[in-house]
């Protein structure tokens, strides 16, 4: 019972497996919207999001997905 508590427990920053998995599924379909970008950007930004762990990482992408948006909307 001991090792089930902390295993459910985080630290202020972390994300449950869970959080992250959810998280991961909303940036690739935000991601999957994106038009007209490189395709070594978009390759960077999937192993971007395969690889995130904290809230951190997650604003970051989507703020690099959010641009990469952006300047596809200007062409």
């Amino acid at each position: 019972m001991e090792q089930i508590i902390l295993m459910t427990k985080k630290k202020n920053n972390e994300l449950t497996e869970k959080e992250i998995t959810t998280y991961k599924l909303g940036l690739e379909k935000d991601l999957s919207d994106v038009h007209d970008a490189k395709d070594e950007e978009i390759t960077h930004l999937k192993n971007e999001i395969e690889n995130l762990k904290t809230k951190v990482e997650i604003e970051t992408i989507r703020a690099e997905i959010y641009n990469l948006k952006m300047l596809a909307q200007q062409k």
